[in-house]
């Protein structure tokens, strides 16, 4: 069995369980680099931003905690899920915010010595001409982005799901935003679940944008694991080069997860080289 592409867990919506649980699991699967989602139990940044000194410590604390352990952080993740985040808007005041929310998030990224962080690029509303929305992206990350290059970060961004109103959706949306901003600070994380939807052929992406992608995305939705999967080996530039990321959104994914492991899909933070046509993966155990 050859080991393939490198496995990267993110710690998302791990609020169903307790961060020493989740800890001691990462320990047991021998998995060396996660994606830190910025959320309870582990840190929220919602709850310590007014207090810039004590946030300084949490996240030193974490960083401590994970090197002791031999962990190491590929990537930080703000909370995106709960917060009115738009890059986009054409309202000043929410995409102000939103600028100073992800500019927070570099410094909280370069604290905990990441890689990367993860930005989402927003929307437009359906009353408006989507080429404005773009404009204001566009001034946005002209702000955000040399914040990241000082503190050596690199942002990455992505298609997300397909709907009228998201900016970046589709291969066309994501080069579209790489010319704009050819720096290299700025890469393309590629949900799985996106190749192939919109009628566009998986190497699109990978022939067009090549070392700009970073990194593959699984979702947390464990029944599509499988379908995902597939799509990844269906390209071997896919399928051989890039780390996946992982969400484990909590006690059953990660019960999931190792099922998964005993199976011989993941291993040791690697994702292998697996038959997959005859695999399941139980989601209720």
């Amino acid at each position: 069995m050859k080991e393939k592409n490198e496995l990267i867990l993110s710690t998302g919506s791990v609020w169903k369980i307790s961060s020493d649980t989740w800890l001691n699991w990462l320990i047991e699967s021998k998995q060396s680099k996660i994606d830190f989602y910025g959320c309870s139990p582990f840190y929220s940044p919602f709850t310590y931003q007014t207090d810039n000194e004590y946030r300084i410590t949490i996240l030193e604390k974490w960083k401590q905690i994970f090197k002791q352990k031999n962990i190491e952080i590929f990537s930080y993740t703000p909370e995106m899920r709960n917060y009115p985040l738009n890059l986009a808007d054409t309202n000043e005041e929410i995409r102000c915010g939103s600028v100073s929310y992800c500019s927070n998030a570099i410094v909280d990224a370069a604290i905990l010595d990441a890689q990367f962080v993860r930005i989402r690029t927003g929307y437009s509303y359906l009353h408006q001409n989507p080429d404005l929305a773009f404009s204001q992206l566009c001034r946005s990350m002209e702000s955000i982005l040399p914040l990241a290059q000082k503190h050596n970060i690199t942002l990455l961004t992505g298609p997300d799901d397909y709907d009228v109103t998201n900016i970046i959706f589709n291969c066309k949306s994501v080069i579209k935003l790489t010319e704009k901003f050819p720096e290299n600070n700025l890469s393309i994380i590629l949900p799985a679940h996106i190749i192939g939807e919109n009628a566009e052929p998986s190497n699109w992406y990978i022939n067009t944008l090549g070392k700009r992608i970073a990194a593959l995305e699984l979702s947390a939705d464990y029944s599509n694991l499988i379908s995902e999967l597939q799509k990844i080996e269906s390209d071997p530039k896919l399928s051989s080069q890039l780390p996946i990321i992982l969400e484990l959104s909590g006690a059953n994914n990660i019960d999931t997860h190792l099922e998964s492991v005993k199976k011989g899909i993941f291993t040791a933070g690697t994702y292998n080289n697996f038959p997959l046509q005859n695999m399941e993966v139980n989601t209720d155990l």
